[in-house]
């Protein structure tokens, strides 16, 4: 059977996203930046062993430039779409 592990949720801006989370009462922990260094995140970890992730890029022009990358850890691509719910892991 699945299970959900985590859901992904795109953020134009880490730190004023992690605020924002703190301030709807959630305990938000800056988890690091990807292999590819383009992207980095912040978790919000449930009792449960599930989590949001929340995804951003470092800089604008390095998540543009490793979009280009075919390597596994860039999650660039993920930000493409904009801001909001861009996947989940089981």
């Amino acid at each position: 059977m699945l299970k959900l592990d985590h859901i992904i949720i795109t953020v134009p801006e880490l730190n004023a996203a992690m605020e924002d989370y703190r301030a709807l009462g959630f305990t938000v922990n800056y988890g690091g930046r990807h292999a590819s260094g383009a992207t980095h995140n912040a978790l919000i970890c449930f009792q449960d062993g599930t989590y949001l992730e929340l995804l951003a890029p470092v800089t604008r022009s390095a998540s543009l430039d490793a979009m280009a990358l075919s390597e596994t850890t860039n999650f660039s691509v993920l930000l493409q779409k904009g801001e909001g719910l861009a996947g989940y892991a089981l």
